[in-house]
């Protein structure tokens, strides 16, 4: 039905929104001023001890400063009690009194048409009722009891039986006056193409009735009994009381059973719902045999902010998991996302609930799997980065997924988070992040005498080298001390790759938690998360003390320079590190002039780096030797050995 905006102004005028919000809701009277109708209370939508919902009855809407709900009079109640918009406006037209407006002669004619069909359509579901408890119906009862079906969940989703016969509806409905072109329009019998009478599109299957919201039987799906049959599941076509794609099986149950800090699961099929449904779990609806539909995620939306989408373990339902996040990426928001149950390999919610009970689902439940996380595991899973291409093409997938976030404030989140996770893949503490490519210089090492580690802890690459230490520790001092700018250099941040363990460290969790810091003093959440030992060891080294850049008079223009003069600096020795690992992987081949050259060439771009900003006077800095010396003293080392050996 559709109403016109003077009938609704008329509407809101006349309900006041503190009386309707009133009744579901403890006001805090310190806070509200009753004088002027403005009101605050805890937010009924979210748990809160705090008055963050806030009502103006002048204005006529209600905003929350907790979990940002907001909207009139017609909202409050279509949210609160799960309602539809038209059954929001016909409880408050009630209750103030009005008179709903008469629709159009054309809507009334296509109303009168849809209430004959449900007419129908209810008449049906007696029919299958009454035959699924008679005689003929012994099959189909013996086939739900192997499922583990009661008799009490049968009453409850109204399970009925479809006979063998092909024309038994038919020939019920035609004695109960209803015309053949009523049942083939309302999607229960058939038109045989070359003429004759209507057959049954049901036959010999389990049937289950699909209610709309307000619980008026719109359609039925049919689960074979025999083996043989052409499909396993059969639902009725779209008709004017039905489309697929806009309907949830157990939508009105579903919603209705709904409280405060409950799940709504998202799972397959009939039998699924009505399995979860007996063993507790009563808040649980079904897409109808396709893959969920955007219409379908919207209403499961309305229902709850974070549905538990509950799939079978298998790579079919992996697959749709996947599927679905591409569904809803673009529309999640704060208070407006999905959550998976990916159930053990081979088993259903059926299964599994039958092998191990409730407390075991509930377990599971509990530790579903946020969106973001299976995102990364589609992302990573059985793939190999061991290579600068293969690492920048997922760069640049899990930019383009962020891309499509709409939510602002979500995509900064997103992009903290894949950040860290990047860097555990990569970069891990535990040396899991190993690449294979690392790995296989490793086992090259290890051959020759000289192992990865070892290697590592030369002069050349040391975690002990104080160049190395002192160029980590003032980038990430001069960001801890000057968070403004890491908004600005934030794309370079999360693409470095720190040597020693701990920078690495403390620049994941910067990455992590900078949308935070705004609000919070940067240096007191690393000290939460990361020890004061870690922070006050990096911060005790004496240069950072006499940087310019850490001076307390220190300009903007002079912080960023040297925050740019350090990143250009990390990256120029990293691009020599990487010579040197694939030069010494190279030596496994015939020495050649090309390894000497290639590193000469990264060693020069490392010295051009060190002239960028002449602030190094500490004599830290003086003892150390030039670094493309070392690098050749090194290579010239291992191809002599090279060359000895031949």
């Amino acid at each position: 039905m559709n109403f016109s905006t003077a009938f609704l102004d008329e509407l809101r005028s006349k309900t006041s929104i503190v009386r309707v919000v009133g009744k579901k809701v403890s006001w805090d009277i310190r806070k509200s001023n009753q004088g002027k109708g403005d009101m605050w209370a805890p937010c009924p939508f979210h748990a809160e001890k705090t008055a963050s919902f806030h009502v103006d009855d002048q204005k006529g809407y209600y905003y929350c400063f907790g979990c940002h709900a907001k909207g009139d009079s017609i909202g409050f109640v279509k949210e609160i009690e799960n309602l539809s918009f038209i059954e929001a406006v016909e409880v408050l037209a009630n209750e103030a009194g009005m008179e709903l407006p008469k629709p159009d002669p054309k809507f009334q004619k296509q109303n009168d048409k849809r209430l004959e069909l449900i007419k129908v359509m209810e008449l049906a579901n007696e029919i299958f009722r009454a035959q699924l408890i008679s005689k003929e119906g012994s099959k189909a009862r013996a086939y739900l009891k192997s499922r583990g079906t009661s008799d009490k969940s049968c009453n409850k989703f109204e399970i009925g039986y479809a006979l063998e016969s092909s024309s038994s509806l038919f020939r019920k409905l035609r004695e109960k006056n209803i015309s053949s072109e009523l049942a083939i329009e309302a999607g229960l019998c058939v038109r045989p193409d070359k003429g004759g009478e209507p057959f049954d599109r049901f036959r010999d299957r389990i049937m289950f009735p699909i209610r709309d919201v307000r619980g008026r039987c719109i359609a039925f799906g049919g689960r074979a009994i025999s083996k043989n049959a052409k499909a396993k599941y059969l639902n009725s076509p779209d008709t004017p009381l039905f489309n697929k794609s806009n309907t949830l099986y157990n939508h009105k149950l579903a919603r209705q059973s709904m409280k405060s800090g409950s799940y709504l699961f998202v799972v397959e099929g009939y039998m699924d719902v009505i399995t979860l449904d007996a063993f507790g779990f009563s808040s649980v609806v079904a897409p109808l045999g396709t893959a969920i539909t955007e219409n379908q995620v919207s209403l499961i939306w309305q229902i709850t902010p974070e549905p538990i989408i509950t799939l079978d373990g298998d790579v079919a339902g992996n697959r749709a998991a996947f599927r679905l996040i591409d569904l809803v990426l673009p529309n999640i928001e704060a208070n407006k996302s999905v959550r998976f149950c990916l159930l053990p390999e081979g088993q259903d919610p059926d299964d599994f609930l039958n092998n191990y009970g409730a407390s075991k689902m509930q377990e599971l439940v509990a530790n579903s799997t946020p969106l973001i996380y299976l995102l990364w595991k589609r992302e990573t899973e059985g793939k190999v980065f061991d290579s600068p291409e293969r690492r920048s093409a997922l760069d640049k997938s899990l930019r383009d997924i962020i891309r499509r976030i709409k939510d602002r404030e979500l995509r900064k989140h997103y992009g903290s988070e894949f950040a860290s996770l990047r860097s555990n893949l990569f970069f891990g503490t535990n040396r899991k992040g190993l690449s294979a490519f690392d790995k296989k210089v490793y086992k090259g090492m290890v051959n020759k005498g000289l192992s990865f580690l070892d290697t590592k802890r030369s002069m050349i690459v040391s975690s002990d080298n104080m160049e190395v230490r002192l160029r980590e520790s003032l980038l990430l001092a001069m960001i801890i001390r000057h968070p403004r700018f890491i908004s600005e250099f934030l794309k370079e941040l999360e693409i470095i790759e720190f040597q020693l363990p701990d920078s690495q460290k403390i620049l994941s969790t910067i990455i992590a938690n900078y949308t935070n810091i705004e609000v919070q003093n940067l240096e007191k959440v690393l000290i939460e998360k990361l020890g004061t030992k870690v922070i006050s060891r990096m911060f005790e080294l004496k240069y950072l003390k006499i940087a310019p850049a850490m001076q307390s008079g220190a300009s903007d223009e002079k912080i960023r320079q040297s925050i740019i003069s350090e990143l250009t600096k990390i990256k120029a020795r990293q691009g020599i590190e990487k010579e040197i690992s694939d030069a010494l992987e190279d030596l496994k081949g015939d020495a050649d002039e090309g390894i000497t050259w290639r590193v000469s060439q990264a060693a020069e771009a490392n010295n051009a780096a060190n002239k960028i900003q002449k602030d190094e006077t500490n004599d830290e800095f003086e003892k150390q030797k030039v670094l493309s010396e070392k690098l050749q003293s090194l290579i010239d080392n291992e191809v002599w050995i090279k060359k000895k050996t031949n």
